[in-house]
């Protein structure tokens, strides 16, 4: 079965609170103490003993409160395998954890330690070829249990500027906006709100723009058929040129490599499985 661990990932995310999704079913377990991750209507605490269940391609985004000091591990499992594994487990975690669904716990302190040894052993049987398959069906398996058994209610998203303002920008996205447009639906001039969006989120609001319709545009090459000039115009840029030219820019690699390499990512990974 085909899993993919990140150990102990410390430091800023690039995407740190910028929306993204992956193609992939995820857990991500927290070592770090301080700030939310964010889906559409909810957050859910950062702090030591988190686990967090995110489907194939829901949108969120992490905001700890010091992204310097951030670390988490994350393991990745493909929506076939992930189905697969569900099949092992009682009926009711179908519905729980969906490929539409996110679902957060905190694990109690006494049980910290079992979690953190599960992604250690994980991390050292990685390249054991004989026995990673195994060994990451059943971690998988525990951290749904564990999830299951720990799961918190959200909280609702409090209704802030920067709210309001992350709300038009991913309902407009395939559309032309301006910085006029979001300041006036947060009532707020436009001086005093970019200068609150760069302080909130340390990018201005066109960098924040860019990067969100540059994620949408990597999930769209991996998850669809569509064309490149079709996946230009839905993450909202104004033309074909202009979008490979900033995709290149900003990833190394034109949008139909990055296609190619994870075609080709996808294919040796069901080979090896």
């Amino acid at each position: 079965m085909s899993y993919t661990l990140m150990y102990k990932e410390t430091g800023k995310d690039i995407m740190y609170k910028i929306w993204h999704c992956s193609n992939r079913s995820m857990i991500i377990y927290m070592y770090s103490d301080g700030g939310n991750i964010v889906f559409a209507d909810k957050l859910f605490p950062i702090k030591r003993g988190t686990l967090c269940y995110i489907g194939a391609k829901k949108f969120h985004y992490t905001m700890p409160e010091n992204p310097d000091s951030y670390v988490r591990s994350k393991i990745f499992c493909s929506s076939e395998n992930f189905e697969n594994t569900l099949k092992i487990m009682q009926s009711n975690f179908n519905n729980k954890f969906g490929h539409d669904n996110e679902v957060c716990a905190i694990v109690d302190e006494d049980k910290i330690e079992e979690v953190e040894n599960l992604f250690d052993t994980l991390n050292e049987a990685i390249n054991d070829d004989q026995y990673a398959s195994a060994h990451y069906t059943s971690a998988f398996i525990k951290l749904l249990v564990y999830i299951d058994k720990y799961a918190l209610r959200s909280a609702p998203s409090p209704k802030t500027f920067f709210s309001s303002a992350i709300s038009y920008i991913n309902s407009n996205l395939s559309e032309k906006i301006t910085v006029d447009d979001i300041a006036e639906v947060c009532h707020m001039s436009k001086y005093y709100f970019c200068r609150r969006f760069k302080q909130t989120v340390g990018y201005t609001v066109m960098e924040y723009i860019l990067n969100t319709r540059l994620a949408n545009a990597k999930v769209l090459l991996v998850s669809t058929n569509l064309s490149i000039s079709e996946i230009s115009e839905r993450c909202g840029f104004s033309g074909f040129s202009y979008f490979s030219r900033i995709f290149k820019e900003s990833f190394g690699i034109t949008p139909n490599e990055f296609r190619k390499q994870s075609v080709l990512s996808d294919s040796t990974t069901r080979n090896k499985d």
